[in-house]
């Protein structure tokens, strides 16, 4: 199996927010570039939310990979979701901007 592996689940697990992420922003805010829409994110806290949501492409690659018994590929997008995780709690909690 040339596709079960951890790190071909974390590399997975780290891309699939990041292009969930720019379709989100091509979905709903179009209208901002990218830096535009950092600064909307950042500015009125909702980075947080977005990448949340972002993370929604994880859950679909991790139950495409268990669907095809890619076990340890499963094992890396979880472990890159928790990754994300971690940055979702300190955007959350730690980081303010001055408002």
């Amino acid at each position: 199996k040339i596709y079960d592996h951890t790190i071909t689940g974390i590399i997975s697990g780290l891309l699939a927010p990041i292009i969930g992420f720019y379709f989100f922003k091509w979905s709903f805010f179009n209208y901002f570039d990218n830096a535009g829409f950092f600064n909307h994110l950042l500015g009125n806290n909702l980075l947080s939310p977005v990448i949340s949501i972002s993370l929604i492409c994880n859950a679909a690659a991790f139950f495409f990979c268990i669907n095809r018994n890619w076990l340890y590929t499963g094992r890396g997008i979880i472990l890159a979701t928790f990754v994300y995780g971690l940055l979702i709690v300190y955007l959350k909690f730690f980081y303010h901007t001055a408002a």
